[in-house]
């Protein structure tokens, strides 16, 4: 995409336009173009002027230089509630954040990315509310700094974009928090020692630079040693005392948190001098902290499907299915070892594990998971010698396990017939509803098909081979699984029932086509449409009831 990083501001006695014409904004051009957004900046009216004799010729500028009653709403709601704003109009996402440098009403920052075609825009909305909520930040501790000075502290935003983006691409946090540890201890002269948080308020020492002195910093620290304040701050000689940290003149702490207690720890030990602004560091330490957010997701989309896609593989064994899926997990999580067993009544159904896992071992850790009444699956993981899981690896594992419990629970049904079918039924039965009352508290209509197989397609091999047919020719965001023995159901979101008729219709043909012209028996149709008395309860069984006439508003 073509980048115009044009910034608007008002007239030319606005204080604020005065501002940003001494100061230099190469790095914003730079940073926007690995973005791959557009960033304007406008007063607090709204009122547009050029920066450096640039004229906003996109769309997206032309739309801020039009100031559409609209956009000027969403700058005054902006600066009033200092609370980002976002709105789409004609094809653009915009998102507004509040740029403040001691005047409330000083100014905002407008993010804008045309929204892919076919998409919805709620993922670029998102995706350019992140990037507002620390580069508005950025923006105005450049406008608050000293003109005469040169620039290095904003402009090292665009170098540690740079260096964290390239580094992303490995999908590992421990890579992320080094490249941030080698970027301070190269501006600052800080040797940062980074913790992972292996239990509630205990952090063990997990990541270094090479060649740091060992004993410069504590193996493990005790939330109840930290200040309350971490984003981030000094250490007072007492509290750098009680950590053992008794040679040293200035210590920095900043904790970035994650779910379920995974959590990092920066403790960045000043070797020079010269103290760092905290207020800059804090804008590095959230940027460090999106990454970590968006390297996170990744990893556990890519994970979770690879490993999907191992287990639920239709002439593969399970045991061996099993084995590929925990040594894959193995390799991604940098864990020692996996062992995973699935049991009925006590008797061992089955077993997997990856080299290594031969023996008990103490430092590993248990995830039990109830399948049935009757069933456990237990799945143990191992971190390697002298090495803690780190809060990347902790959630792609609690993933794995979860794809591991759907699996095992859909193998247990083969393995065990009709009433551990029922129970799974009723489970998505429960999910459909429950997604579509989510829809429809949204303001979407839903649609949901019940496809009822014939007689003869009762082998849970062929019944899985239609079901992951059907989810290929359907969107990310619709539901397919499988109901009962030889039901199928899924949640159509936004989909009219003349819509879904269509969908059932495609649907039929193609089952038919893997079944030599047999496969569906029948196929039902429910639908909702928001209002004020909209439920979504019990629409599985509707469809399945009613089949391809009924439509309840």
């Amino acid at each position: 995409m073509r980048i115009n990083t044009t910034t608007l501001l008002s007239s030319t006695g606005d204080a604020l336009a005065s501002a940003v014409r001494t100061r230099s904004w190469d790095w914003l051009r730079l940073l926007c173009a690995r973005l791959n957004i557009e960033a304007h900046l406008v007063n607090a009216q709204g009122t547009p002027i050029l920066l450096d004799g640039q004229s906003p010729a996109t769309p997206a500028g032309r739309l801020l230089s039009a100031q559409a009653p609209t956009v000027r709403a969403a700058v005054s709601a902006t600066v009033q509630g200092q609370a980002p704003q976002a709105l789409a109009i004609d094809g653009i996402q915009l998102v507004c954040a509040a740029v403040t440098t001691g005047d409330p009403s000083a100014g905002v920052l407008v993010l804008t990315k045309p929204i892919p075609a076919g998409t919805k825009p709620d993922s670029t909305r998102a995706e350019l509310e992140i990037v507002g909520q620390w580069l508005a930040p950025a923006i105005a501790a450049h406008l608050q700094s000293a003109v005469n000075l040169p620039d290095e502290g904003v402009s090292r935003v665009s170098a540690l974009m740079s260096v964290l983006d390239a580094t992303a691409a490995n999908l590992s946090d421990r890579d992320l928090v080094l490249a941030f540890a080698d970027a301070l201890a190269v501006w600052y002269d800080l040797e940062l020692t980074a913790y992972v948080e292996t239990a509630p308020g205990r952090f063990v020492r997990e990541v270094a630079l090479l060649g740091a002195d060992s004993k410069a910093a504590p193996d493990a620290i005790a939330a109840s040693d930290l200040p309350p304040d971490l984003v981030p701050s000094a250490l007072t000689r007492i509290e750098a005392d009680r950590l053992g940290m008794h040679d040293t003149d200035s210590v920095l702490v900043a904790r970035i948190d994650g779910p379920d207690h995974a959590s990092w720890l920066l403790l960045m030990r000043l070797l020079s001098s010269e103290v760092p602004d905290l207020s800059r560091l804090g804008v590095y330490v959230r940027m460090l902290e999106r990454w970590l957010t968006s390297v996170a997701a990744q990893a556990v989309v890519a994970t979770g499907t690879a490993v999907s896609r191992m287990l639920f593989e239709r002439s593969a064994d399970p045991a061996i299915a099993a084995e590929r899926a925990l040594e894959y997990v193995r390799t991604q999580a940098k864990a020692e070892s996996l062992r995973l067993e699935i049991t009925v009544d006590g008797r061992s159904l089955l077993r997997a594990q990856t080299r290594g896992a031969e023996g008990d071992d103490d430092r590993g850790s248990d995830t039990s998971m109830p399948l049935s009444p009757t069933a456990l699956a237990r799945l143990s993981v191992v971190p390697r010698e002298g090495s803690q899981f780190s809060p990347v690896e902790r959630r792609t594992i609690t993933a794995v396990a979860e794809i591991v419990r759907q699996w095992g629970r859909l193998h247990l049904i083969e393995r065990h017939g009709v009433a551990d079918r029922r129970t799974v039924s009723r489970r998505f039965d429960d999910v459909i509803d429950r997604f579509a009352q989510q829809a429809l508290e949204r303001g979407f209509p839903v649609s949901v098909l019940v496809l009822t197989l014939d007689a003869d397609v009762t082998a849970y091999a062929a019944v899985h081979r239609d079901v992951s047919d059907i989810r290929s020719q359907v969107r990310p965001s619709d539901l397919v699984g499988t109901l009962g023995e030889r039901e199928i159901g899924l949640l159509l979101h936004e989909t009219s029932p003349d819509q879904a008729r269509h969908v059932a219709d495609r649907l039929r043909t193609l089952i038919e086509s893997a079944h030599n012209g047999r496969g569906v028996a029948a196929i039902g149709l429910a639908a909702r449409a928001p209002g004020s008395a909209a439920a979504a309860t019990g629409v599985v069984q509707e469809a399945r009831s009613h089949g391809l006439e009924r439509h309840v508003a």
